[in-house]
């Protein structure tokens, strides 16, 4: 039974290093081969991370769509934090996987265990070509006024990712204002809640 456990951990480090490395070829492989049993959606650390959190994580297209598409993985399992495979593409603004995962019905309104969701994410690390984009073409399928357990919601994050990474740059970036304009008609509009 232990021999066999380790067995597994070994397969899951195996699948796992695959997928850091970029190794599609490999990881297909994997997934095809009739000796090798693993389920697309197990953990693959003790985080909770699987092999479409990590490919959503290191912006690998072509690994997110062979995991969704043929694998039939869980779009919208969350890790041991609540996160999803689209709330590590919006930390990193990867705009054609995100796009690819909201087409595919990953819900972007599910919420981590401290309350954010993934345009949070996108908030957070001040992603404002991914914002704008999402307000442009995904604006119906996203509640802009979810908040975090600090009572913040997508603005309030965005404004204070922002304004934390201009006073470390020392300089001003006019985009952003564009943005919080944009996030503020959002908000809004669905008129759920006044932005002060």
């Amino acid at each position: 039974m232990a021999n066999q456990r380790q067995q597994v951990d070994q397969l899951k480090y195996a699948l796992w290093l695959a997928i850091m490395q970029n190794k599609n070829e490999q990881i297909v492989q994997f997934f095809n081969s009739p000796k090798i049993e693993i389920n697309v959606n197990v953990a693959l650390t003790n985080q909770g991370i699987t092999a479409l959190h990590q490919a959503a994580s290191n912006g690998n297209l072509n690994l997110v769509q062979f995991l969704v598409a043929i694998q039939k993985a869980d779009i919208d399992q969350q890790d041991l934090l609540g996160r999803t495979s689209l709330h590590f593409a919006c930390a990193i603004g990867n705009l054609a996987i995100v796009d690819y995962l909201i087409q595919s019905k990953a819900s972007p309104n599910i919420q981590t265990i401290g309350g954010e969701s993934p345009i949070m994410k996108a908030a957070q690390f001040h992603q404002s070509q991914l914002l704008s984009y999402l307000i442009q073409t995904h604006s119906d399928k996203i509640n802009w006024n979810l908040v975090n357990k600090f009572g913040h919601n997508v603005l309030h994050i965005f404004r204070i990712s922002c304004v934390n990474s201009l006073e470390k740059q020392n300089q001003i970036y006019s985009p952003i204002n564009d943005v919080m304009v944009e996030l503020m008609a959002s908000i809004t509009a669905e008129g759920q809640q006044t932005i002060q």
